[in-house]
């Protein structure tokens, strides 16, 4: 019995005393890219690794990170080698045109099964430009929307007509589509601006005794879409709704403001006369609050978070307010006796053209000075490609470029009928 424990004893200690067996990690070794290497947005960059282990290699992962929040972008390269020694040799396209400029790393992780080890190259890229690819001019003929594109050098073709009335119309860069719906009739479309095929649309419908659609707006990479029967829905270039702002009851959304903390709407009222401004949380599409107005907005613009600069009309005189959102309270900046306000557009530093009457003037918010600008134009519409410092006017059925400093005249195009809107394209937001 004593021989029995004795032996018990000895195995007992053998196995206590033997060490662990620790299978190790696959070691990575990085070859490219080299640290700190500089790419720009649409480059290639070629990844090459000596991934090795004792027994075998049975994945790895190549992953790209924003280095200052950790979160992934693009996608990831993923291989199943399932060999001892593995030489990694894989080409990594940044090809995502709303890459920002900064620091990334790669992370490349492989892994024999059991163990994983990773390794970290940092590396920098450059965005990619802003630059403007056209210009889309919408008209009306008969029963159909007329869409044309024009082109950087002012040639105008064909893009795609359409049977239906006009109601609104907008660019969309994040999707790249140009956006158009009815009034009376007709879906809102979502066009492809390279072949005008259809990507998505929203079926009109009448909500009686009013008409489906009544005003678009997009920003932040969405399309806003006011409805006649109270709402404001947002959608992502997918045509999904994201969010929806209610207005209040007895009221329809006229124009929309997209700024950095909130949705700013004018609500018509359905059946009478009133107007409000009406404020929502970007958020949670919540209603902030809202204020009655006495007269129609023609053009909305933020300022700062707390503000927005806002061109109306009330009757016969133009009226130009500072909307403050914390105290919800307007400011009359001035007030234009016998002269109405008709279109709007910003130039940047706080600087704005003004169609009024017959002319255009140049609006400065800080000094809040009016002065003019061009005279005798008959503006019905306002655009500033702050690329090319052009100012776009149309009057009637004829669209003029302007060079903003000096209001030199650069090109003049008619268009054989009157022309509803145009949208300056860009390749990105």
């Amino acid at each position: 019995m004593k021989k029995v424990i004795l032996l018990l004893c000895i195995i007992f200690l053998w196995f206590g005393c033997r060490k662990k067996y620790i299978d190790p990690a696959p070691s990575v070794t990085v070859g490219s890219p080299y640290e700190n290497q500089s790419f720009n947005a649409f480059d290639t960059v070629r990844i090459s690794a000596l991934i090795s282990d004792n027994m075998l290699v049975k994945s790895v992962k190549v992953s790209l990170f924003k280095y200052d929040n950790n979160k992934q972008v693009l996608h990831s390269l993923n291989f199943t080698p399932n060999q001892s020694e593995y030489k990694l040799n894989a080409l990594y396209h940044l090809n995502d045109l709303y890459l920002e400029s900064g620091t990334y790393y790669f992370r490349i992780t492989a892994s024999d099964g059991n163990s994983s080890s990773s390794e970290y190259i940092n590396i920098t890229i450059g965005e990619a430009s802003k630059i403007r690819t056209g210009a889309f001019i919408i008209s009306t003929s008969g029963s159909n929307v007329n869409i044309d594109y024009m082109d950087n050098q002012n040639v105008v073709s064909a893009f795609k007509s359409i049977v239906s009335d006009y109601g609104a119309s907008s660019e969309n860069l994040y999707g790249q589509f140009v956006h158009v719906m009815g009034k009376n009739t007709g879906n809102l479309l979502a066009l492809n601006v390279t072949d005008a095929s259809e990507q998505w649309h929203v079926p009109f419908g009448a909500s009686f005794p009013n008409l489906f659609f009544e005003e678009m707006h997009y920003a932040n990479r969405s399309l806003y879409v006011g409805f006649t029967q109270g709402v404001v829905r947002a959608y992502n270039k997918y045509g999904n709704i994201e969010y929806a702002f209610a207005s209040p009851q007895g009221y329809k959304p006229g124009n929309i403001l997209h700024t950095t903390n909130h949705l700013i709407t004018e609500q018509k009222q359905i059946i009478g006369q009133g107007i409000q401004i009406a404020v929502y949380y970007n958020a949670s599409s919540a209603l902030r609050q809202q204020l009655t107005l006495q007269g129609d907005i023609v053009a909305m613009f933020e300022i700062n978070s707390n503000e927005v600069l806002v061109f109306a009309n009330e009757g016969t005189n133009g009226k130009i307010w500072v909307y403050n959102i914390e105290h919800n309270q307007l400011y009359s900046q001035k007030t234009l006796i016998g002269e109405n306000i008709k279109c709007a557009a910003a130039t940047g530093n706080e600087n704005y053209l003004v169609g009024i009457a017959n002319d255009i003037r140049s609006y400065h918010l800080p000094s809040n000075t009016l002065l003019p600008y061009i005279n005798s134009i008959n503006p019905n519409l306002i655009r500033f490609d702050e690329l090319s410092n052009h100012v776009y006017v149309v009057s009637s059925n004829v669209l003029r470029t302007y060079n903003y400093n000096s209001i030199t005249l650069l090109h003049t195009y008619n268009h054989p009928v009157f022309i509803r809107n145009f949208h300056l394209m860009y390749n990105k937001e």
